[in-house]
């Protein structure tokens, strides 16, 4: 069974989601809302003082993710704010698995949509060298990690 906090992020992305499908845009009240309810959600885990770095925390680590993906216009600004949202509800551990979680589940939809499109090719060529030989070394890591 979920707890509060979960049951709560969960229903803030899925509305995230729904509204970012209808109408093209995350609206600032659900994340300004979405951040004040993991404060408020997270204060009686512990001292005031632990949940406010562990908040803080967690929402620069998934804003802080994301950002260069906006800055360099490969991501819109309501995925930033909402992935610092869910990491005040996480902290900044859980942000950041989450934040490469979505990295590589991204990676591989994007992928799909280009072998579904037919463009996998001019796809791959578009990617600058040092992208490429980044993703291979990933993807060799991913693929030969030892537990």
């Amino acid at each position: 069974m979920f707890n509060a906090m979960e049951f709560t992020l969960i229903c803030l992305v899925a509305q995230a989601a729904v509204t970012d499908l209808a109408v093209r845009k995350i609206p600032n009240v659900l994340v300004l809302s979405g951040l004040a309810l993991a404060l408020l959600l997270r204060s009686p885990h512990g001292d005031l003082w632990s949940a406010l770095l562990s908040w803080l925390g967690g929402a620069l680590a998934g804003l802080l993710l994301f950002l260069p993906l906006y800055l360099a216009r490969g991501m819109a600004a309501g995925d930033v704010k909402l992935m610092a949202m869910v990491g005040a509800f996480v902290g900044p551990a859980e942000a950041l698995r989450i934040g490469l979680l979505v990295f590589l589940i991204g990676g591989a939809m994007a992928v799909l949509m280009l072998l579904h499109s037919g463009r996998l090719r001019d796809g791959w060529r578009n990617l600058p060298r040092c992208s490429r030989r980044c993703c291979c070394a990933c993807a060799a890591c991913l693929c030969c990690r030892r537990r």
